[in-house]
Formats: structure tokens, sequence, C-alpha cells
């Protein structure tokens, strides 16, 4: 009955519960308020089914986003929204993807090479993103993209070191923020002419 209730912020509540039973997630990825609907594809409950319908709707690029960053979207679903480009905003779909933990390395390779420079950074944040990946996308002519490289934990230390010396001072920051950069190349960066570079040294728990 709360699925029914006049006030959308009671429908709300049921669509974010983890404990409403399937058959209500389907009343509720209907609904005329778009929080519903994104309560019910941001839930890891919500059954495949409902995602899938939520994920052909055209209105709401933000419903569509937490469908392609649920856990509990198959792969399947995860390539037909890799391929959103109808509208600008469906970058945002493609980033959920690529920032998605199921996605597979066959799928972050093709984000790897999209035109929109915040899904390729999330690709190079995302932990699941192989060490080949992450060396193309060390290259990016993005310094948010190189920056996020650096900061993964997964970057391996030839390619810490040669973004500790990046052009960009992002760049260098996050390679200093980075629990995995060694001493050797923290001692260097603790010596960098600007001061957030220091900053994050001085804050890394490995110096």
């Amino acid at each position: 009955k709360l699925a029914e209730d006049n006030d959308k912020n009671v429908r709300k509540a049921v669509a974010r519960n983890i404990n409403t039973p399937g058959p209500v997630f389907e009343k509720l990825a209907k609904d005329k308020d778009m929080g519903v609907c994104f309560n019910v594809a941001t839930n890891e409950n919500t059954p495949v089914s409902v995602l899938e319908k939520l994920a052909k709707g055209k209105k709401n690029w933000q419903v569509r986003s937490q469908v392609a960053a649920n856990e509990n979207t198959p792969v399947s679903l995860l390539e037909k929204l890799a391929n959103n480009n109808n509208y600008e905003e469906d970058s945002a779909v493609r980033g959920s993807v690529a920032e998605n933990a199921n996605t597979p390395v066959s799928l972050l390779e093709k984000l790897a090479d999209d035109i929109k420079e915040d899904v390729r950074y999330t690709v190079a944040s995302n932990e699941n993103t192989p060490v080949s990946l992450l060396e193309k996308l060390a290259e990016d002519k993005s310094a948010d993209v190189r920056g996020w490289v650096g900061e993964n934990k997964n970057t391996p230390l030839p390619l810490l070191k040669k973004l500790a010396e990046d052009e960009n001072v992002n760049v260098r920051t996050l390679v200093a923020r980075n629990k995995n950069t060694p001493v050797s190349v923290l001692e260097k960066l603790a010596k960098d002419e600007d001061e957030s570079v220091r900053s994050s040294v001085a804050g890394n728990p490995n110096f």
C-alpha cells in the first residue's frame, strides 16, 4: 500500500528499501516521479527485468545512469547502455558503465576510446582496468585522465614514475596521493615546485 502512497517521498522510501518485493518494483518503475524511478534503478535488489525497462527510458538520463551503475545489471544490458550516445547527457550513462565493477575488460577497452574525457577518466579510475589499458590512458591528452591513472592502486611502478614527471600539476598531485607510490618517487615529489604536490606527499602514509 505504501507503494501507492500519495506522498512521493513515501514511494521513494519504498523504492529504496532492499526488502521491497519484486512485483512492487515493477509498479514503482512506472511512477510519474523520476525520483522514485531513480531509487528503483539504484536498489541492488531490483529485478533485472525492471532494470531493463528503466534502461529503455529516454526521458531521464539520471535513471539510466543509475541502472548502468547498479551491480545487479547484467553485462548484456551494460553493453547496450555503453552505446547510449543519442543525447549529450548520455556520456554520464557511459561513465556509470565504466565505473561498474562488473563491466568486462572488453567493454572497458571500448570506453577507453570514448570521445568524452569524463568517460575515459572513469575507466582510468576503475580498479578492474588492466595494466595494458592504464598504460594507454596514461598517454591521454586529458590531464584528468592521466591523473586518475596516477591515483589507481593498480598502476605499476614504471607508470607511476613516468606520471610523477607529468607537466600537469594535478597529475603529479594524484601520484603523490597514491598509497602505492614508492618512497623513491615520493622523495622526488617532495621537492616539487607546487605546494599541492608537496602537501599530498606529506599526507601519504608511505612517506
